[in-house]
């Protein structure tokens, strides 16, 4: 039979909160060239725009999604794109979490690179923000039934499944996003702060490498070889670093990541 979906009062506060994006970071070198305070707001919009309208469209869709199933849908990935390369785009929104020792609600922190949906008998029941390392079908799965134990108990013991989403990638071209807002490099500075990583002097081989997202690992390979020295420009093009923490690509699990276009101390001092 179909019919209407409704929305569940968890979905509504869920939605009003993770769908608030408080603000965002993206590799600098997505934004090289523009004023990183006019690109925030612009990729902000765009991405809450398409995140709402994809979530009116289940609102307002007449389904078949009866039963006590609980159907998990990858609705939102966003990707910065810059030279024809696609980036990752981390968002941070708050959520309300009750505690019952202290019986107070307090403000989390909530960061991701993916939008969840989860529909139970024809009812939206949540929206989740996770990493991206979480969204394939296995770790939807775990993370969903583990949200659903802990927020929503009396549906997280139904049967579980992923539903195929098509267009979840949402693919936005920087210099599509920012025409015309070029402003000159020397106006364009990166400050160390805005940089996802510590910044080092060398990137040396077996030296460790901190990441806000992927925490501490050791560096394994560098675009410049062994010793990792920055080129004239005060950069690498690339920097191989083995985290503690796995991922999953093309079904592999793997622990080193490629961290693109490093910036070292002398970056600034040639700019002193």
């Amino acid at each position: 039979m179909i019919r209407e979906v409704r929305q569940s009062e968890h979905y509504q506060l869920r939605k009003g909160e993770r769908g608030k994006i408080l603000d965002l970071k993206v590799p600098a070198v997505t934004y090289q060239g523009y004023d990183w305070k006019e690109v925030e707001p612009k990729l902000k919009d765009a991405i809450t725009e398409r995140l709402f309208n994809l979530l009116r469209s289940f609102e307002t869709k007449q389904t078949a999604y009866s039963g006590k199933i609980n159907r998990v849908f990858l609705i939102l990935r966003p990707r910065v794109v810059k030279d024809g390369k696609e980036y990752p785009v981390t968002l941070h929104a708050k959520y309300t979490k009750y505690d019952a020792e202290t019986k107070k609600t307090t403000l989390v922190d909530n960061y991701g690179e993916a939008y969840v949906l989860i529909i139970t008998d024809n009812a939206l029941v949540t929206l989740l923000l996770y990493k991206e390392e979480d969204t394939t079908q296995d770790r939807l799965e775990a993370k969903a039934k583990d949200h659903l134990r802990r927020e929503k108990p009396d549906v997280a013991d139904n049967p579980m499944k992923v539903m195929p989403t098509s267009g979840y990638d949402f693919k936005i071209d920087i210099d599509e996003l920012m025409k015309g807002k070029e402003v000159a490099l020397s106006q364009a500075e990166i400050s160390k702060e805005e940089l996802p990583y510590k910044v080092r002097t060398d990137y040396r081989k077996n030296g460790d490498f901190v990441h806000n997202t992927y925490g501490q690992g050791k560096i394994v390979a560098t675009s410049t070889g062994a010793q990792g020295q920055p080129d004239p420009r005060g950069r690498l093009d690339w920097v191989d670093v083995e985290f503690k923490k796995p991922y999953i690509k093309d079904g592999k699990v793997l622990f080193v990541r490629r961290i693109p276009n490093v910036y070292a101390n002398a970056y600034w001092l040639r700019k002193a």
